[in-house]
């Protein structure tokens, strides 16, 4: 069944998160109060916690903002929530990349705001405060990856402040630097193979060399 509800002027459609019990083969719903699409899912397993982000309001029936964070069942905001309409809560736009480092949480997608905070599309959640990571993007962060300590981007953007990137670029001397010449249109995922970083997306051309998509 649907639940619709007015917020902000739009109209809103509950969205069931679901889980596949593999032993049990069936499915289990997680959370029907999700009130928007989930884009990216991240397990942290030394803490046994999912994190969610996506284009949704509400989860857990807490007011989230596009991210969120279950854990023992229960659904937990992300940020410092503060005033009677949580304002401070998750971020402006969606979320449509995670990853975790320790006790840090790295996020990308279309936001320019977390919490109150300008983060220009990309953040990092530390000690319970969202923080920007460098000058951020000019556009969509759409894949973020962590490998061997470092932290790749990949999307829509074509700057970092006024470094030109064109698509990708990795975290790397308290700035965000190209690799390579990037991509000639957008990189959507990213991923370690065989000790290699392997990415695709809606790019024919990588580095100066024809590629298609991947």
């Amino acid at each position: 069944m649907k639940t619709f509800f007015f917020r902000i002027g739009l109209i809103l459609t509950f969205i069931a998160l679901t889980v596949f019990q593999i032993k049990a083969q069936t499915w289990q719903c997680v959370d029907k109060s999700i009130d928007g699409p989930v884009y990216s899912l991240h397990t942290d397993s030394a803490r046994n916690s999912l994190y969610l982000g996506g284009a949704f309001w509400t989860a857990g029936n807490k007011y989230v903002a596009s991210i969120a964070l279950i854990s023992d069942t229960n659904c937990w905001q992300l940020g410092m929530p503060m005033g009677s309409d949580n304002s401070m809560v998750g971020t402006n736009g969606t979320v449509y990349a995670i990853t975790t480092n320790g006790d840090s949480m790295f996020t990308g997608g279309s936001f320019t705001y977390a919490e109150s905070f300008l983060m220009r599309r990309v953040s990092c959640l530390y000690g319970g405060t969202f923080q920007q990571i460098g000058a951020g993007f000019d556009n969509t962060v759409r894949c973020l990856l962590l490998f061997n300590n470092e932290l790749y981007a990949g999307g829509d953007f074509t700057f970092s402040g006024t470094s030109a990137l064109h698509h990708i670029a990795k975290w790397s001397n308290k700035k965000w630097e190209p690799l390579g010449s990037g991509a000639n249109k957008s990189v959507r995922a990213m991923t370690i193979f065989k000790g290699s970083l392997i990415v695709s997306g809606d790019f024919d051309s990588i580095g100066g060399i024809a590629a298609n998509h991947i």
